[in-house]
């Protein structure tokens, strides 16, 4: 499966910031425009996170990376390059979430532990990238498949990551509004 089409470097960060530099050659992604659409719809639309943050949110780095040009690997590099903050955003989310579930705690009724949601974060980028594969499969396969099947591959795996991302930071953003911020550290200050 694609993950990237280009060797993606380490995403990290110290705190949740506005996310870290992406950019390869002459492309690049403003993290912080995506980092800055994201607390706005957190602030407009609270109850609707994920469902707002996401329509509102989810493309802007590919669209302000590709506006100069319209070719299939400006395509292809822009939405990896803005899936690469997706994916760091949900890694802050998961280690603020790992550090959450020590000692385990019981999440609708199933006990979670760190390794527990990490299993889960490999099993989701599983299904993310067998969902993709199966939408691309239907512009055909290998190089019959054509641009629009890589940049539907892409733009799947960008989308289907912000959305994981999202729905982690609502999960986590509810567990430092349950009361017991000091298990979950400093990602509460993060996020509040």
């Amino acid at each position: 499966m694609l993950s990237c089409l280009l060797v993606c470097p380490p995403v990290t960060a110290d705190v949740l910031g506005s996310g870290p530099p992406l950019t390869h050659r002459s492309y690049s992604v403003d993290a912080a425009l995506l980092s800055d659409c994201v607390s706005t719809a957190a602030i407009e639309r609270d109850a609707d996170f994920v469902m707002e943050a996401e329509s509102a949110c989810v493309g802007q780095g590919f669209t302000q990376c590709s506006e100069m040009r319209n070719d299939r690997v400006t395509m292809i590099t822009c939405l990896s390059l803005e899936r690469q903050y997706w994916e760091w955003r949900l890694d802050r989310m998961v280690e603020g979430l790992s550090g959450a579930y020590s000692p385990p705690e019981f999440v609708q009724g199933v006990q979670m532990t760190a390794p527990e949601l990490q299993a889960t974060v490999i099993v989701w980028r599983a299904y993310a990238e067998t969902k993709c594969s199966y939408l691309t499969s239907q512009y055909g396969v290998g190089r019959s498949r054509g641009r629009e099947g890589d940049i539907v591959e892409y733009a799947c795996l960008n989308g289907e990551t912000a959305r994981f991302s999202l729905e982690i930071e609502n999960r986590l953003k509810e567990h430092c509004r349950s009361g017991r911020r000091p298990v979950y550290g400093e990602i509460c200050e993060d996020l509040s």
